[in-house]
């Protein structure tokens, strides 16, 4: 277990260095898993409520209950974003899952030199995601029972032609104050580059480090601090307030993402709410992007 520690560390350093490169492309990678954390502001990495873990962290799978999630979102314009996501528990020390995502960009006209309609084309993004998550049994106390996973993704781009690449996001999650209090250390999207023509662009790397703290047993909080590969250092925050009823529970959510700090108009600040039944969870995100307009995600979870 010391070995696979230091492993991960390296990969984690690695991440961060090569993440100077400037540039990059599929950046829809970056658009969030699902309506629950996008309502938090993506502050989501040390979260483990379903099966969007996947996306956020792949190690903290291992503590979400068996689940099946789909979330779609309304974006700028025509576009729009789907998500699907399955995670199953194998046993008290793995899990596994799968998930796709998609960014469609709407119908676009073609036009030839003298801005005469020949046609229109569809571009689109697709990524297919394969995960593991298992649990970390150690002598340090800092460590035990956490949990360290690997998800590999297979990304398409298309415009009019396409490019592929290959990438790994690494994840590690450890509860530091037994459920209270957890610690989270991801990198997304390391892998290979997308060549469109004789051009070769980097992936969207993310380096992440998150927090999730309970301070009450109905109140959520949680930090992300994000270190992309083409743009600055950001942060974003979450808070989440559950309201138990009868035959229901009441999630209210809201966040800051800094990702959006430079947006003129109002932007960063995401609210959502979420509708718990017994096994079922329906989730909204409200995501405005100031003078580009805003967004809207919905998301139904089933947990088994």
């Amino acid at each position: 277990m010391k070995k696979i520690i230091i492993a991960l560390f390296f990969l984690l350093v690695t991440g961060y260095v090569y993440s100077s490169d400037g540039g990059s492309s599929a950046t829809f990678l970056r658009m969030g898993g699902g309506a629950k954390g996008s309502s938090m502001g993506e502050a989501y990495s040390a979260v483990t409520e379903s099966a969007d873990s996947i996306y956020y962290n792949p190690a903290s799978m291992f503590f979400a209950k068996s689940s099946l999630s789909f979330n779609h979102m309304a974006y700028i314009e025509s576009t729009y974003y789907d998500t699907l996501y399955y995670s199953k528990k194998v046993n008290e020390k793995s899990a596994f899952g799968t998930g796709v995502q998609y960014f469609s960009y709407g119908s676009i006209d073609e036009t030839d030199p003298s801005g005469t309609k020949v046609g229109n084309y569809n571009p689109k993004d697709m990524a297919l995601t394969f995960a593991y998550s298992l649990k970390i049994n150690s002598k340090y106390s800092i460590f035990d029972n956490g949990g360290v996973g690997l998800s590999l993704k297979y990304i398409n781009t298309k415009v009019k032609d396409s490019a592929s690449a290959f990438a790994a996001d690494i994840g590690f999650i450890t509860p530091v104050m037994k459920e209270k209090f957890r610690a989270a250390f991801v990198v997304q999207n390391l892998g290979t580059k997308m060549k469109f023509d004789e051009e070769k662009e980097n992936l969207p790397l993310v380096f992440k480090t998150g927090f999730s703290y309970i301070p009450l047993e109905d109140l959520l909080t949680s930090l992300d601090l994000v270190f992309p590969n083409d743009s600055d250092f950001y942060f974003s925050v979450g808070s989440a307030y559950r309201k138990k009823f009868d035959s229901m529970n009441l999630v209210l959510r809201a966040g800051y993402n800094g990702v959006n700090k430079d947006v003129e108009g109002f932007s960063g600040f995401n609210f959502g709410l979420g509708f718990e039944f017994n096994k079922l969870s329906v989730d909204y995100a409200f995501m405005p992007y100031g003078n580009m307009g805003s967004g809207h995600r919905i998301g139904l979870s089933f947990a088994f």
